[in-house]
């Protein structure tokens, strides 16, 4: 978490001083500060994610339901990162229209397994 904040410091001090001089050059850096951060975490993220495939039990398979939680969370990121990008250069609408299209995306993804677990929901019933 250090080393993340630190990339983040080190990001914004360099996009502030470039936004004076050379702002063209203020998007790249910000953009692969973001980069390096989301990089760094994906070690981490991996692990999590073979503890959580691993939950595999008597005869349910979770990663029929943890593959669309996957996706919503990939989505979320990104639409996160987009919208705030977005934001960070003046451009806040279309950020808001990013958001936009992110809960559309997310909707559209978890409808079949929101579909799944009420049919098996009726039929314990």
């Amino acid at each position: 978490m250090i080393k993340i904040v630190g990339i983040s410091l080190i990001t914004i001090v360099l996009t502030l001083i470039l936004k004076q001089y050379k702002p063209e050059f203020a998007l790249i850096c910000s953009v692969a500060g973001g980069l390096i951060i989301l990089v760094s975490i994906i070690e981490p993220a991996k692990e999590l994610l073979d503890n959580l495939i691993s939950i595999n039990y008597s005869g349910f398979n979770a990663s029929d339901y943890l593959k669309p939680v996957f996706k919503v969370v990939a989505i979320g990121l990104l639409t996160e990162f987009g919208a705030s990008l977005s934001a960070d250069n003046g451009l806040s609408y279309l950020g808001a229209k990013i958001y936009l299209a992110g809960k559309i995306s997310i909707l559209v993804t978890i409808m079949p397994t929101l579909v799944k677990a009420l049919n098996l929901v009726l039929g314990l019933l």
